[in-house]
């Protein structure tokens, strides 16, 4: 009996689709951050773009010489990670600690896992999240970085009087200033921080963003985010009621911020929606409880650095896995000239119409004899 054979063709997606989600998030991020702190936030974004397609092309340029393959270069990632290094980043920092951070980021997002891993194989599914390494160096290092300035007060609101940012205020359990730096400022980004990541109502328009355009993409922020409430609500800090502690952790730091640019990414996700809502709940823990142990810290990017390890293993693991054997009954999907499972959710999308084909389990015969005899799989 000959093998038979069915076509199954995909929904078309547009490959750019992500990237072009995040472009207009980053856009928004970006004007906020020119319009408090104007030129020097463009001149800095500039500066961390720039660098980022330069370190981008020497990692490419390093993995061919080391696999002696061709690496592509996606412009796009390495573009919208100089970005992300330069919002996560005060307004006043100075240019040589933020190409050298973004740099690091970069080269790390890109060169240790094909070298860990030995991959050859799938480049773009292979790395690191380039904007969690920053937000790692940037909140476990924050004296490297400096203190952040003040931002200019918006059009009819008054000057904030307290300097210091959100989670410092929070370690040092100095309530009253909080409640003095006002619910207003808070949510207009009108306080001390990164430039890119203290506006929490742009923050929480561009998550909601995220769930509109992406549900599945958003278990993992979304679990992410309830836990760090879930901590703020039972656990406060510095005396503050409830509420008030709730929008003071999530507005203070790049919490939101790592929700929203890292772990929304394609990159991260992983096929099965429970295993992302447990590395969500992870990260909330991890970036909780750290922000009570150690002060002065944004232990966010941590997190954020710690869920793209742990999906980076469980795509090294579950890569290049050979397809069940044919058993009677079932059907094997298999991949045109590949052994990928054709359900693989988490890697990057091809454009256009992609085929797979399967095949029966049939009986194969073969003659003895002159006659017939049916062979079955299982023999």
């Amino acid at each position: 009996m000959a093998k038979k054979e069915s076509i199954i063709k995909t929904k078309r997606k547009n490959p750019y689709a992500d990237r072009i989600d995040r472009g207009i998030l980053l856009l928004f991020a970006s004007v906020m951050a020119w319009y408090y702190y104007s030129t020097p936030a463009l001149l800095r974004i500039a500066v961390g773009c720039l660098t980022a397609v330069l370190a981008g092309l020497l990692a490419s340029l390093l993995l061919k010489l080391i696999f002696k393959g061709r690496f592509t270069f996606d412009i796009f990632f390495v573009s919208g990670a100089g970005v992300c290094a330069a919002l996560l980043m005060p307004a006043t920092v100075s240019l040589p600690v933020l190409i050298v951070l973004t740099a690091v980021s970069v080269l790390a997002a890109l060169l240790c896992p094909p070298v860990i891993f030995k991959n050859t194989l799938d480049r773009t599914a292979y790395r690191f999240s380039a904007a969690a390494v920053t937000a790692a160096f940037t909140g476990i290092l924050p004296f490297v970085v400096g203190n952040p300035p003040v931002p200019k007060a918006l059009v009819g609101a008054a000057s904030p009087t307290i300097t210091a940012p959100i989670l410092q205020l929070l370690t040092a359990r100095n309530g009253a200033d909080l409640q003095t730096l006002g619910m207003a400022n808070i949510l207009t980004g009108n306080v001390a921080g990164p430039m890119g990541a203290t506006c929490f109502v742009l923050m929480l328009a561009s998550f909601v963003y995220i769930v509109i355009r992406k549900p599945k993409n958003a278990v993992m922020p979304l679990a992410y985010v309830l836990t760090i409430a879930v901590c703020a609500i039972f656990f406060p800090r510095a005396g503050l009621s409830a509420g008030y502690s709730l929008l003071c952790e999530l507005a203070g730091g790049f919490a939101l911020f790592t929700a929203v640019f890292i772990l929304s990414e394609d990159r991260l996700q992983t096929k099965n929606i429970v295993t992302a809502a447990l590395l969500g709940v992870a990260g909330g823990l991890v970036t909780m409880l750290m922000r009570y142990i150690l002060p002065n810290t944004e232990p966010a990017g941590c997190a954020a650095l710690m869920i793209s390890i742990i999906v980076l293993a469980i795509r090294r693991s579950d890569y290049g896995k050979k397809p069940d054997k044919n058993v009677r009954g079932k059907r094997t999907f298999r991949m045109n000239n590949t052994q990928e499972d054709p359900d693989k959710s988490y890697m990057d999308s091809v454009a256009g119409q992609q085929t797979y084909t399967y095949q029966d389990a049939a009986p194969t015969f073969r003659r003895t004899g002159g006659e017939a005899t049916e062979k079955s799989d299982e023999s």
